[in-house]
This record gives C-alpha cells, sequence and structure tokens, in this order.
C-alpha cells in the first residue's frame, strides 16, 4: 500500500477511536486536524459518544460532506472471567461486535471507499481489517514516539523472569537502543497480567502485534 496517496482534495479515511478519556479526546483533535486539511473524515462513535460536546462541535463546524459520525453499538462489558485485566476483556469484545459492522460498512461505500483506516493503538486487530479490506492501516497514539516503541517491543519480546516472586528480576527491553535495566515491579500491569493460553490475553498480545505490522504510526 506504499503507493496510496493521501490526496487532501480526495481523501477520505475512517478514524477510529477508543474507549477512555485520555485516548478518545486526543482522536478528537487528530480528526479536527484532518478536517482543516480538507480530509474527509468518517468517525467512529456509539450513541453515547454523540452527546460529546467535542463530537457536537464537530458536528456543527463541518458539514455532512467533510464529517460523519459512523454509529455502532456500545459493547456491555459484563465479566472478565478468568481474566484478570479489564482491557484484555474489553477489547475482544469490542473487536467481536464491531468487526462484522466495519467490514459490511466497508463494503456499502461508493467507489472508491475509503483510503485509510486511523485506529487507536488499543485497536490493532483494525489491522487485520485494512488487510481484508484493502487499505492501509495507521496506528494512531496519544503517546510519544519513546512509549510505542517500548510497548511494541514489550509485547513482540514478552518479559519473562525465572522466580515469579521476585519482584527485583531485572528487565531490558532489548529491541530499544540504549535501554535501561527495570526491576520487575515496574513492569506495566498488562505484561504481568498476560497469561500464556487464556484467550482474552492472547487475543490482546495478537492485536498489539497488529500495531508493529500496520502501515504507518501517527502522533499529535
Amino acid at each position: 500500500m506504499s503507493n496510496t496517496t493521501l490526496r487532501k482534495e480526495t481523501a477520505h479515511v475512517l478514524v477510529y477511536p477508543t474507549f477512555g478519556a485520555g485516548h478518545f479526546y486526543a482522536t478528537l483533535e487528530l480528526t479536527r486536524q484532518l478536517l482543516t486539511r480538507g480530509i474527509v473524515v468518517t468517525l467512529v462513535v456509539t450513541a453515547n459518544d454523540l452527546s460529546s460536546p467535542k463530537v457536537e462541535q464537530l458536528l456543527s463546524d463541518y458539514p455532512p460532506s467533510s464529517f460523519q459520525p459512523l454509529v455502532l453499538p456500545t459493547y456491555e462489558f459484563t465479566d472478565m472471567g478468568p481474566t484478570r485485566n479489564f482491557i484484555f476483556a474489553n477489547v475482544r469484545g469490542q473487536r467481536e461486535l464491531h468487526y462484522p459492522a466495519l467490514l459490511n460498512w466497508f463494503k456499502s461505500q461508493p467507489s472508491p471507499p475509503p483510503v485509510a483506516i486511523i485506529s487507536d493503538c488499543l485497536l490493532g486487530w483494525t489491522n487485520h481489517l485494512a488487510n481484508e479490506i484493502g487499505v492501509p492501516r495507521l496506528l494512531f497514539s496519544p503517546c510519544g514516539a519513546c512509549p510505542v516503541a517500548v510497548i511494541n517491543s514489550l509485547w513482540r519480546d514478552l518479559p519473562k523472569r525465572d522466580n515469579p516472586d521476585d519482584v527485583e528480576f531485572p528487565i531490558t527491553i532489548s529491541r530499544v537502543p540504549n535501554s535501561q535495566t527495570y526491576p520487575w515491579w515496574q513492569i506495566p500491569d498488562p505484561y504481568e497480567d498476560y497469561k500464556e493460553g487464556d484467550p482474552d490475553s492472547e487475543f490482546f498480545r495478537s492485536s498489539e502485534l497488529g500495531n508493529v505490522e500496520s502501515w504507518g504510526v501517527g502522533e499529535l
């Protein structure tokens, strides 16, 4: 997809945020930046998101020919089962609910369809969706390049310790140049919560690896 050109006079992109105010509002700012450059944006939202003042402001500032919300169902989180991490279960549930709807939406678009998917860093599974549709997927992260590099490295080479009770076990992020060594207790919860063979854990890791495989990365 390296030949894809996002020409501002014709480009139409699908922007897909995720749950959490920090992620959602950052994606809305990205949406505004795209709109000011003449790019047509379809923004994935839920019914609750439509009442957000920032979404209402975008609807007020831009005509339907430039900006349209795509309203998808809200994932009703009920039970984590054996999974300890809320994000694991939520991301998997959101994918199972939204993937078919997004695929049908793309197939229903008049030619040419949107030229790219720009989605949040917690939605790495959208890279598989983009591959199925035949458009590039760009990862959007509300944090900087260094955290993205660290996150990607940790999911590619999951940290392991010889003694599960050793909280001081040293961890080096091998794929990040000049990485310091950190004690195990500083490892973020998702890596410690990951359980090999657990469906939610395995799906989340696969989704994160989708970020590594994506066509490009964007930040504000």
